[in-house]
């Protein structure tokens, strides 16, 4: 734990803390699940929208939710494990029911574009050099000696 507290790289990423799965088309659409169904029929293929705002805020409900999730489209859901009390992020996009070259290079591009949508935070050892940064800043931009009258002046 000291070697990730004194790193200055964020141990969790987009690419391996990830999990993506196709979901099969359902015929039938819950009356729960339209929302996410209406939201995909707004956007292109392979254009990610995060679905948390649909999904119950119970963890065990929400784990259930996804389970038995069931679209009338052929989508994939791409999930980031934050881990400790952040949760997990939840994205879905549409997918093409062919298979090829072009089709792996969108849902790679879809990867990609979550992925620099997922927000960074910092550990403790980039808090420390960032919060030392803006107080060695703020005393030598702030303090200002007058040398006339012998007397420190502050500038707020």
């Amino acid at each position: 734990m000291r070697i990730i507290h004194a790193s200055s790289i964020p141990i969790r990423n987009g690419i391996d803390h990830i999990k993506v799965e196709d979901l099969p088309i359902c015929e039938n659409v819950k009356l729960q699940y339209q929302p996410i169904v209406d939201a995909l029929n707004m956007v292109e293929e392979f254009e990610p929208i995060c679905i948390d705002e649909y999904l119950p805020t119970n963890p065990l409900k929400r784990l259930a939710f996804l389970k038995i999730i069931s679209l009338s489209l052929l989508t994939t859901l791409y999930i980031y494990y934050h881990g400790n009390y952040l949760g997990n992020l939840h994205w879905l996009w549409k997918s093409n029911i062919e298979i090829n070259d072009d089709t792996k290079t969108s849902e790679a591009k879809a990867i990609l574009k979550v992925y620099n949508e997922i927000p960074k935070y910092s550990t403790r050892q980039m808090r420390k050099n960032v919060t030392s940064k803006v107080i060695y800043y703020k005393i030598t931009n702030l303090l200002i000696y007058n040398y006339q009258t012998n007397i420190y002046s502050f500038i707020y």
